[in-house]
């Protein structure tokens, strides 16, 4: 079986904003494992639309957010990719939350 190279790419996605559209980019093995975990074969046009929609949600409830947005939308593409029990634990850090370990 041949093995697809690891690159260090970045993949670009249009992100709709309100009345707005703004580009993101991020790394090509973050949009792989996005479309892995939402069992879509990665870097199909399919994978690019179903990564693109899943980014759009993550910023769905606060269409205001502007300063910082490529690193909010990855930060939560990765706790996205974590388990739930991995992704509580980070938050009750991150919070300062007791009883983290």
């Amino acid at each position: 079986m041949r093995r697809k190279p690891i690159t260090h790419n970045s993949v670009r996605y249009h992100i709709q904003l309100a009345n707005k559209r703004t580009t993101i980019s991020i790394d090509e093995i973050l949009s792989d494992l996005l479309a892995i975990r939402l069992k879509v074969e990665p870097r199909t046009p399919e994978a690019h639309k179903a990564v693109r929609e899943l980014l759009e949600s993550f910023i769905a409830h606060d269409k205001k957010r502007s300063a910082l947005l490529t690193r909010y939308i990855k930060d939560q593409a990765i706790l996205y990719l974590m388990d739930k029990k991995l992704s509580d634990k980070y938050l009750d850090f991150v919070c300062e939350r007791p009883n983290v370990f």
